[in-house]
């Protein structure tokens, strides 16, 4: 009790008395800011003008805080001076420890012995014999050590560290410099530089190298990507990664950002200089690359573009930028205003197959959309459509063809007293081709197209004592369309392939585009099922099939929609939180055979998480896809511990009982590093693009090359019984 009272006393007294030694000792009154101290013990002499703090002493000015054994101020030399256990805390969040200090009053500028620093929130740590901080700025430190890595009792070497004559931390540029550097990695030095800097650990974006990747491959040979971080403003930023491959050449790898405040544009672009044949003789200059853009106008209207390109087929495959056949592009503008829409849309294709010329692949050419939808307080109510669509493809070799439609659709819907959902619809179409560069279809062609229907659809609600709910709806609809209306004058560029599938069940017209049109009298019958769980369980189910009045012989076998009864397709999904996720599609013939099937599921509970897919396609000739597909996929990851992740993954084509891709990685990731070796196999050999294994190895420097901190570390303090 005697104690307390003695150091309250204490405290009430030297505060005071620092008050009146500093005050005195500024004549500027801006400099004169508030100070306290804490300590059991002080003394103050008259004749030197020092004041002396002892036991626990505590100074507080300016948002910082001094603590140490013992803390002298000396009012003629506007000095402090600390001694034994000395913590130095900033307003900007650093932590200084140091045997002793000399500083000015404000803590601003001084000199500091046995210093060790910590920054960034515990991000990094700094240790110097000496350090001197200057103008309040710069922390300048002799025969220094920097560090983010966690030391412990077990294993006291960090995994990595810069060790230098000199580290300046500037606090104003937020950046780091250091001369005569050595780079340790577990206490043995493996490279030196005389000088380099590098971001201050709580910076976001600076400019600088990011760490590089090491690889080695079957066909361009040893690689080394060393990326450089360009910051242009605080909305943009450029990548910058020279390539080098010992078989190939170089590779110069640039990508740029840019945000908007309505969009956003990124742009990945390479430009080479490579031989594929590694003899020196083909070496020339590639490009290629991706591009996606979005902007907002105001009022509904988007703009944008999707690029991709290459300036000989290989290029983007080779060095794994894709693994694509053909390159889609894209530049368009569209306008949203609820149930209205306007489009104009450019398009182009570039295909990478040896077997498929570029001249015969349509030139870039527009196409417009239009639809414009109300109310209507005639035709017993329900809503208006208006719609205007139109386009064209011009080939260097092959066909031309140039396409103008307009329509008028309508729909209404009812609810009856007992839940059933009744619409009926009807729709016409009117379709002009102008046809070129083909004997078989040359000159112009027409059609008229009608259309109606009616829907069903009964939903059934039930509720379980568990608290989750069911919800079945039936749903039937007939449709009838002209069979006579004029298709084997019209040219077909964009109906070819036809998927039929639970999503495409209820719809209308199952062709994908405006070429064909799905006719006769025909039904979609099917139902679909959802059960919500509280307890984070969820299933769906749907299915059905069509059934047709008239067969109009309009698909192919393959597409399951011929004859009388079409394939049965459904699907089934059964979810849990976000641990497990499982899926599985088909389509079987009326004699239960799978045309079509798919099996998928994503399932995770650490330290495990797996992932994998079966996927089988029947043939169809008329979509060009002249061989059965039949493929499996399985991946995951394992995380060891709370460092160590293996993750791998494997794919493998059934029908030709061969690997597709196989890959796999183990990863170590601390609080201060993530080391990443993989391996990657290619197994679709092309003429240019050989069977070939990657090796690398990717490095991330958290607090010097990349994001400050991933995680925390746990030392193991166990002891030995």
């Amino acid at each position: 009790m005697m104690f307390e009272f003695r150091r309250i006393l204490s405290i009430v007294v030297v505060t005071a008395l620092a008050q009146l030694v500093f005050a005195e000792a500024r004549a500027d009154a801006t400099r004169g800011a508030p100070v306290a101290l804490i300590a059991d013990e002080i003394s103050y002499s008259s004749e030197t003008g020092v004041v002396t703090a002892r036991g626990d002493v505590q100074v507080f000015r300016d948002g910082r805080t001094l603590t140490a054994d013992e803390i002298s101020y000396d009012s003629n030399a506007d000095r402090l001076r600390a001694a034994g256990a000395m913590v130095l805390r900033t307003e900007s969040g650093e932590t200084v420890f140091a045997d002793a200090a000399d500083l000015d009053a404000e803590f601003r500028n001084g000199i500091i012995d046995g210093a060790k620093a910590v920054i960034a929130g515990g991000a990094a740590k700094f240790a110097a014999a000496e350090a001197e901080r200057v103008e309040d700025r710069y922390n300048v430190l002799t025969k220094a050590v920097f560090s983010p890595c966690e030391v412990c009792a077990a294993s006291p070497s960090p995994l990595w560290r810069i060790r230098a004559e000199r580290i300046i931390h500037d606090q104003e540029e937020r950046r780091i410099h250091y001369e005569d550097a050595y780079f340790d990695v577990l206490g043995a030095t493996v490279g030196y530089l005389p000088y380099f800097s590098h971001p201050s650990p709580e910076v976001d974006r600076a400019t600088g190298f990011l760490a590089p990747d090491i690889s080695n491959d079957g066909a361009y040979g040893f690689g080394v990507k060393l990326p450089y971080y360009i910051v242009v403003d605080d909305y943009s930023d450029v990548t910058l990664t020279p390539f080098v491959a010992t078989n190939d050449g170089a590779i110069l790898e640039t990508e740029y950002r840019r945000r908007f405040a309505t969009g956003f544009i990124d742009l990945d672009l390479n430009l080479g200089v490579t031989d594929y044949d590694s003899d020196g003789k083909d070496a020339r200059a590639r490009f290629g690359g991706f591009g996606t853009a979005r902007y907002g106008l105001g009022d509904g209207v988007h703009t944008g573009f999707d690029l991709a390109f290459a300036t000989d087929d290989p290029f983007l495959r080779r060095y794994e930028y894709t693994d694509l056949d053909r390159l889609n592009s894209e530049a368009f503008i569209r306008a949203y205003d609820g149930r209205n829409r306007a489009g104009l849309n450019l398009s182009y294709t570039q295909s990478l197959r040896r077997n498929e010329p570029q001249d015969t692949l349509p030139a870039p050419v527009p196409e417009f959309s239009l639809r414009r939808v109300m109310n209507t307080p005639f035709v017993g109510g329900g809503e208006l459509g208006f719609s205007l669509d139109g386009g064209a493809l011009f080939r260097e070799e092959g066909r031309d063809a140039g396409r103008i439609s307009a329509g008028a659709d309508w729909s209404r819907s009812v609810i009856t007293e007992g839940g059933l959902v009744l619409r009926g619809f009807a729709d016409a179409r009117g379709d002009a081709y102008q046809t070129g560069d083909d004997p078989a279809l040359d000159g112009a062609a027409y059609r008229f197209l009608p259309r109606a229907g009616v829907e069903a659809r009964m939903p059934f609600m039930r509720s379980e004592e568990t608290g989750a709910t069911q919800i079945l709806e039936p749903i039937v609809q007939f449709i009838a369309t002209p069979g006579d209306i004029n298709q084997g004058d019209i040219p077909n560029e964009d109906s070819v392939e036809v998927e039929f599938d639970e999503m495409n069940l209820f719809e209308t017209d199952r062709f994908t585009g405006f070429d064909r049109v799905e006719t006769g009298v025909f039904a979609n019958i099917g139902a679909r099922f959802t059960r919500i769980d509280p307890a984070g369980w969820g299933a769906t189910a749907a299915g059905g099939a069509v059934i047709r009045f008239t067969d109009q012989d309009e698909f192919s076998s393959a597409a399951g929609l011929t004859g009388a009864t079409s394939d049965f397709v459904g699907s089934l999904g059964l979810t849990y939180s976000d641990q497990l996720q499982f899926g599985a599609r088909a389509r079987i013939s009326d004699e239960f055979e799978f045309n079509r099937a798919e099996i998928y599921g994503v399932g995770r509970h650490a330290p495990v998480s797996l992932y994998g897919s079966l996927l089988y396609i029947e043939a169809d000739p008329s979509a060009l896809s002249f061989d059965e597909r039949s493929e499996a996929m399985l991946g995951g990851a394992l995380d060891l511990n709370r460092n160590w992740r293996l993750a791998g993954e494997v794919g493998r084509d059934l029908e030709s009982d061969r690997f597709n891709t196989a890959r796999a990685s183990v990863t170590y990731t601390n609080e201060c590093a993530a080391v990443e070796v993989y391996a990657n196999r290619n197994f679709n050999e092309t003429e240019d693009v050989p069977d070939s294994l990657t090796v690398g190895l990717r490095v991330r420097l958290f607090g010097a090359t990349d994001d400050y901190r991933r995680r925390s570390r746990v030392c193991d303090y166990r002891t030995s019984q």
